[in-house]
């Protein structure tokens, strides 16, 4: 029968239900256990798994285990009641029963009758093997006391229960563990960046504001309930909201909503600059001051919301990181990271067109000469070009030589060796103007006789290594590229992940690559194999908790690979038997 924390051997409730009751397991489920409440530190795999586990006709101990390890972390010593309640409940049934949301840690006060809870002589433990009726001798006989704590915050444990009663009622629909770690992101941004725009928390602003919030002495009494982990934040994102109590969820969504229909409910949008349109700032745009930005790209960077803006119509984008700046304040020291095409039409136009000198360009373009200069030079433009007495440099000429330089000391070259060994700027031109000249003198990087030699080189060396892995090594591990390097003598991060980079090139390398390393599945099923073979000699039956000992993974992913595990034995069985 289900226990007061979670249900348990619900294919039983087939036999003990009639068919016309209109009674379900999922309403039993959801209705009578702390399920929905549970929910909300339940990982997306395990929600799908109470699925089916209600709908299943067959036990799932595994499942239940699993449930048991979550539920500890929310239930009490004793059963508790509420004497309003007892009272309430012999009038109108005769009799009083026990009430989930009673049970809960957290929960101090009766949020319907607003008076302590106390303890029953009833140990939470036994109501795992033996039904414990609220009768009088469980909650009348003697009183064995109520929690001490909580005294002083009668109100806001009155708040926390009636929340934990809505959840009761209504957590599944806030989605799990998942779902509500992916909102913290966003909503801890708005709560005055409390994380990165990645989701990372910073943890002296958290405790700081989440302090102020509840106050500290009542912070620190509610996270002492049930023996809480040290530093509990840490969890606080979504990659490790699962890992929480719900009593710790239910804190941080009231922090950040006040309540937790309030958070689901919610739906929160970054606008620290205002709503569009914004206006551009280059001077040289008919939309400067006015319009012509539509849409932000938003960035986080050290507590503040970064804001790119992008105008439509010339190009330009600056970056912005002071929301309450006025255009007057901004636009003088924006940082600008695209000049866009008009502002480059622009400084074109007055070196051919207007033939000016760089002492009249940076008066016209209002610029630096050093970022005048860096931006002539990724555009291939020599703001020289007019100046008086000075000899104008073609910058294809110069580049040209360089290139040719270049080839007399190696007589293969290819668009990456003039991008690193000339320059980009080099490259950026040739390929504006003159993209046929370079072309015709570089050699594809897989043609170069160097990677014809690497791949001669590492092709053998890692296929001696995989000989002698196979005859002496420690077969049970997965044939990755780490585990051959590392075997190969290549320990280093960087020149493993280096050779992974460059296999486009090492076309024998990566053939012999493909047909050795194994991915996940493939390695499970070897393994599975291998120890069937090694029963099987023993003369022993293989059962699947010997898989779990001895293929060493973790529970997590060995619940995730079971099933097939499960049926590659049966295979692997039938095959014996044949």
């Amino acid at each position: 029968m289900p226990s007061v924390c979670i249900p348990r051997k619900l294919h039983l409730l087939n036999q003990w239900i009639p068919e016309n009751s209109g009674i379900t397991k999922r309403m039993i489920v959801e209705n009578h256990t702390m399920y929905p409440y549970l929910s909300v530190f339940y990982s997306p795999e395990m929600i799908a798994r109470m699925d089916k586990y209600i709908d299943a006709d067959a036990p799932d101990y595994d499942f239940e285990y699993m449930q048991i390890q979550k539920a500890r972390r929310i239930r009490k010593d004793f059963l508790c009641f509420c004497p309003e309640c007892v009272a309430e409940d012999e009038m109108l049934y005769g009799e009083a029963y026990w009430h989930r949301l009673h049970q809960i840690q957290g929960v101090l006060y009766c949020p319907k009758h607003r008076v302590k809870l106390e303890n029953s002589r009833v140990e939470m433990e036994r109501t795992s093997y033996h039904f414990r009726p609220a009768s009088g001798f469980a909650v009348k006989s003697e009183n064995w006391g109520t929690d001490s704590v909580g005294e002083s915050y009668k109100e806001q444990y009155i708040k926390i229960a009636g929340d934990i009663e809505w959840l009761l009622n209504n957590g599944l629909t806030l989605g799990g563990a998942e779902t509500i770690g992916i909102k913290y992101k966003d909503m801890y941004m708005g709560k005055g960046g409390i994380a990165t725009v990645n989701g990372s928390v910073f943890r002296a602003r958290f405790a700081t504001e989440i302090n102020a919030f509840y106050g500290k002495a009542f912070l620190d009494q509610v996270l002492s309930i049930g023996g809480y982990v040290k530093n509990w934040d840490s969890y606080a994102v979504a990659s490790n909201s699962e890992h929480m109590r719900p009593l710790h969820q239910l804190l941080i969504i009231n922090f950040l909503c006040g309540s937790p229909e309030a958070f689901r409910d919610s739906i929160y949008k970054r606008i620290p600059y205002g709503s569009p349109p914004w206006p551009c700032i280059n001077k040289h745009c008919s939309h400067f001051g006015v319009d012509g930005i539509e849409e932000i790209e938003y960035k986080f960077d050290y507590h503040f919301h970064v804001g790119y803006f992008r105008c439509k119509y010339c190009g330009m984008t600056y970056r912005r990181r002071h929301p309450d700046q006025s255009f007057e304040e901004y636009s003088k020291w924006a940082v600008i990271t695209d000049y866009g095409h008009l502002w480059e039409s622009k400084l074109r136009e007055c070196i051919f067109e207007r033939k000016m000198i760089q002492k009249e360009i940076l008066k016209e373009m209002q610029i630096s000469a050093n970022k005048l200069k860096s931006l002539a030079n990724e555009w291939g433009l020599d703001v020289n070009a007019n100046a008086k007495g000075i000899p104008t440099i073609n910058p294809g000429d110069l580049y040209k030589k360089q290139v040719l330089l270049l080839l007399e000391k190696q007589p293969e070259i290819s668009s990456n060796d003039v991008r690193e060994l000339v320059s980009d700027a080099a490259y950026v031109w040739f390929h504006k103007n003159d993209f046929q000249w370079l072309q015709n003198l570089l050699t594809p990087e897989k043609e170069k006789v160097h990677w014809k030699e690497k791949d001669e080189r590492l092709t053998s060396l890692f296929q001696s290594v995989y000989t002698d892995l196979q005859q002496n090594g420690d077969t049970r591990r997965r044939v990755t590229i780490s585990y051959l390097c590392t075997l190969a003598g290549i320990i280093g991060s960087m020149e493993q992940q280096r050779i992974k980079n460059q296999l486009n090139l090492l076309p024998n390398l990566k053939h012999f690559m493909d047909s050795v390393l194994e991915t996940e599945d493939k390695w499970i099923a070897r393994r599975v194999t291998e120890i069937h073979l090694r029963y099987k000699k023993a003369g022993r039956k293989l059962r699947i908790n010997h898989v779990r000992k001895d293929i060493h993974v973790r529970t997590k992913k060995f619940n995730f690979y079971k099933e097939s595990i499960l049926a590659l034995m049966d295979e692997l069985d039938k095959a014996d038997r044949q």
